[in-house]
């Protein structure tokens, strides 16, 4: 049997880390987690005063033997007190909804980048025709993963 969680990531002092910052070094939450599995990247998002702040979240499979339960943190995000779950164990059925969608990511990057492969030795309304199918199923990638990020940060 397995347990499901979605999780923040930590920083290299082992903090939760709130939000995006280029420059900050995160880790997963192995220690504290023993058996880890991460299983999807996601982009969870909070609107405070009309801005739109974004935190990488990963949903992650942990056996059995290892102890989970929510843990909500407070942080402050531009100014405002915010209270976020840093962990939260979701359902199966949960955790699969969105892993179905996220397994659907990487095949279409794929298939985009063939494509266009492919366009390099045609030219003219084959080219174009290529590069179009190319960059709708680009598309078709980039609408999963906003799908994933929406259905990640309804939980």
């Amino acid at each position: 049997m397995a347990q499901y969680i979605k999780h923040y990531w930590k920083d290299t002092s082992g903090q939760w880390v709130p939000i995006n910052k280029a420059e900050l070094g995160r880790k997963y939450p192995e220690v504290e987690y023993t058996g880890l599995d991460v299983e999807v990247w996601a982009t969870d998002k909070t609107l405070i005063d009309g801005k739109t702040f974004s935190v990488d979240v990963c949903l992650s499979i942990v056996p059995d033997s290892t102890p989970v339960e929510d843990i909500t943190e407070t942080f402050n995000i531009n100014g405002v007190n915010v209270q976020k779950k840093v962990v939260q164990v979701i359902t199966e059925s949960d955790f699969n909804t969105i892993k179905t969608v996220y397994d659907q990511i990487s095949p279409l990057f794929i298939e985009a980048d063939i494509l266009l492969r492919e366009s390099w030795g045609l030219s003219g309304d084959d080219k174009i025709a290529k590069e179009v199918e190319s960059l709708n199923k680009k598309s078709e990638a980039e609408d999963k993963q906003v799908e994933v990020d929406n259905l990640s940060t309804a939980l």
